[in-house]
Formats: structure tokens, C-alpha cells, sequence
């Protein structure tokens, strides 16, 4: 079951020009029991009158909805980018805290709760945190998926970096692997540990030459499009992402990009209880967040029917790559970030690719243009 904690800040730092670093203490009872990958979880950002008071086997969101939205504080999504619980005590044998790391998308210009929150946090600030507790062993909050495939993909910009590098860490034996993540700018670019046989491929936006190939500025989004296209060819399925539609998924080109995104920065879905098998509920526009995995589908797609129309377009689509299996038939995708950019990369690996439908997770972090709703 998912918890509130009340954590302070032991350490705060600044890794690279849109990633502030902080470091939780208070989290001794917070888990997940064993496997944490891609776990979302909901910090609430103090308000002007503070954090609200909630008891630990308390109804923490029925009571946190009921309180003034002026002053409870502003609810958002990330993802866990280290949890370390220590196996001993200090030289003086005093028993050392865990620790909760969270990486938060910082914005210079117009920053979110979130982002203005973290660039200025200094020890001793508390939030709170909702966390499995650390005996929950039920795999909520986790959409890392592969099943039985030999080669997992991952695709996701900067909200979905801490999760992915976390999922790095946690990697299933003996997967291949093939990870693409774009960030702000090179200076973003960051050191990862990796598995044996996955390879990593860093996309910053401010890259020499991407402004020259690619409409200025460069969209969020867009480089990840882009190296899936090019996989694409290489694999010889596909017709790219230019025959997507341009609107899918609500975010027009050139539309204002909101401060902050979902998981690991502002804009994205919420985790409550009772809202579905992965604990998802939309909370940033009147439409929901795409967010499809193999167990979930936000639209309430049937995902027991052999013959709904969803895989039927998936079989007649995908028929003229049949003969072409490799990097379909034994791969699963994660591809999280940008909702409009997801709802393309899904089209193009769904429709055109003819990925079956429990071989991909696709997940809508953020929306271009829509600030979280609280």
C-alpha cells in the first residue's frame, strides 16, 4: 500500500543545468519490499500554510482533496532515482537512515512548484512523500514490463531519465538493451552504469547540427521521434514518423511548453488508490495522458480480446512487415515523456511496425502546454 512520509532534506546539489539532485532523510519505513525500477511515486510540495498533517494509516488523499486548495500544497509525480537502506551502523554504532534520492527537472524560466521548490531547498526542508510502504511487494507503481523478450528499448527526454536509470540498475538478466534519452543540453548528458549488451544513445537538443537538420527550436520530443524513425529503416519496417498526425495527442507544433513535467518534473498522471490495476488517473486535462502497458490501458481498451479493433489494425497493418520480425516479435518498447510525442512513436510502433500490443508500454509523463491540476 501506498503511505504518506515525512521526509527533510539531507543534501541538495545541482548535478547538471537542469537537474537538481536532493537527498531524503526519513524514509526508514518507506519501500518498495524489493524491486523499485520505474516506481512512481507523489511528493506534495509545501503550501503557504506549510504540509498538511496526516496520520500513517489515514486516507491521506481523501483527506488531502478536502483541504483548501490554496494552502494544501500542490501534488506531482516523480520517480525514485536511488533508495539506499544501509545493512550496518557507523563506527560508533549508531544505525544510519536510509536515503531517498529524487532528481527534479529545473526550470530557470516561469518554474512550477516543483522545479522553484527544489532549486531553492536547502537541509532541513521537509515535503511529504506517497510510497509503498516496506513490506508492499505487489509491484504497484511499476510499468517496466518485458515479459519474456530477449531485447527491451527504451526512449523517454528528460522526465524520464531517473526512472530509466533506476531501471538500468535493476536490469532483467541476460535482456539486450538499447536505451535513447534526450535532454536540454549536453551538459545534461550523465554517466550511467550499464548492463552487459545495452547501449546507451544520448540526445541533447543543443547538439551541433540538430538546429540545422530539424524545425528551430528543437521540440521536446523530436529527437526521440526522430532515432526511432532511423531505427525503423534499419530494422526495414515503418514509414516514419511523418505520416503521423501532426495533433496526436493534443500538442500542436510550436505550442508552448509549461513549466515543468510530470514524472520527474511537474506535468503528468497521479497515483491514488482504486483508480485501475497501475494506480493511474489522468490529472492534467480534460483528456487523460495516453498511458498503455500490457496490463493497462488508459482509453479502456479491452486487453483480454483477441478481436478487438485495436489489434485487428495492429494485424492488417502491420501485415507488409511480417516478413521483417527482428526487433518486433522478441522486443518490448518503453517509451515514456511528452505526451504528444508518445501518442506518435506509439502509432508509428503499433500501426505501422505492427509491435503486438503486450510488447509495449507506452506512458504520457507531461503534456505540451497544460500544467498539472492539484
Amino acid at each position: 500500500m501506498y503511505a504518506p512520509f515525512t521526509v527533510r532534506v539531507a543534501r541538495t546539489e545541482r548535478i547538471s543545468p537542469h537537474f537538481q539532485r536532493i537527498t531524503f532523510h526519513g524514509v526508514d519505513d518507506m519501500g518498495p519490499a524489493e524491486t523499485i525500477r520505474d516506481l512512481r511515486i507523489k511528493l506534495i510540495i509545501p503550501g503557504p500554510s506549510g504540509l498538511p498533517c496526516f496520520e500513517s494509516d489515514s486516507d491521506w488523499y481523501a483527506l488531502w482533496t478536502s483541504l483548501d486548495p490554496a494552502t494544501r500544497g500542490n501534488l506531482r509525480t516523480y520517480s525514485v532515482r536511488a533508495f539506499r537502506r544501509p545493512q550496518a551502523p557507523n563506527a560508533a554504532g549508531t544505525p544510519l537512515p536510509a536515503e531517498l534520492d529524487i532528481d527534479f527537472v529545473i526550470h530557470a524560466e516561469d518554474p512550477g512548484p516543483a522545479s522553484a521548490w527544489a532549486a531553492s531547498a536547502s537541509e532541513g526542508d521537509e515535503l511529504i512523500v506517497i510510497a509503498p510502504t516496506r513490506d508492499d511487494d505487489s509491484g504497484r507503481g511499476i510499468e517496466f514490463a518485458p515479459g519474456d523478450n530477449r531485447i527491451v528499448r527504451m526512449l523517454g527526454d528528460e522526465t524520464t531519465l531517473p526512472a530509466i536509470a533506476k531501471t538500468l540498475q535493476e536490469w532483467p538478466e541476460g535482456v539486450r538493451g538499447d536505451i535513447y534519452i534526450e535532454v536540454p543540453t549536453s551538459a545534461d548528458v550523465q554517466t550511467l552504469e550499464l548492463p552487459d549488451a545495452v547501449g546507451i544513445h544520448w540526445l541533447p537538443r543543443d547538439a551541433a547540427g540538430v538546429e540545422a537538420t530539424l524545425a528551430e527550436p528543437v521540440e521536446c520530443g523530436e529527437l526521440l521521434m526522430r532515432s526511432l524513425e532511423l531505427l525503423g529503416h534499419e530494422l526495414g519496417v515503418g514509414d516514419g514518423v511523418g505520416d503521423v498526425d501532426a495533433d496526436a495527442g493534443g500538442a500542436e507544433s510550436g505550442a508552448d511548453v509549461s513549466a515543468d513535467g510530470g514524472v520527474g518534473s511537474e506535468e503528468g498522471v497521479s497515483v491514488s488508490a482504486g483508480s485501475g490495476s497501475s494506480g493511474v488517473v489522468a490529472s492534467t486535462a480534460d483528456e487523460p495522458l495516453v498511458w498503455e502497458t500490457p496490463s493497462y490501458s488508459s482509453d479502456g481498451e479491452d486487453l483480454g480480446a483477441e478481436g478487438s479493433a485495436a489489434q485487428k489494425a495492429t494485424a492488417q497493418d502491420g501485415a507488409k512487415n511480417a516478413a521483417t520480425t527482428h526487433g518486433i516479435d522478441d522486443t518490448y518498447y518503453w517509451i515514456a515523456g511528452e505526451a504528444g510525442a508518445v501518442v506518435k512513436m506509439r502509432r508509428m510502433l503499433v500501426r505501422e511496425w505492427g509491435v503486438p500490443r503486450g510488447h509495449v508500454s507506452f506512458m504520457g509523463y507531461w503534456k505540451r502546454g497544460v500544467a498539472a491540476k492539484d
